[in-house]
């Protein structure tokens, strides 16, 4: 079973990861509605 910080450490690299791949929101901001769009 994984502790508490290698899943927060799995969290925080899969954000780096991404952010890395499609950037940040700060360097693609949206509205709520765009955001839930994008998910969808």
């Amino acid at each position: 079973m994984a502790t508490r910080q290698q899943v927060f450490s799995a969290v925080s690299d899969e954000r780096v990861f991404q952010d890395r791949k499609w950037g940040t929101i700060e360097d693609h901001p949206h509205e709520v509605g765009s955001w839930l769009t994008i998910m969808r």
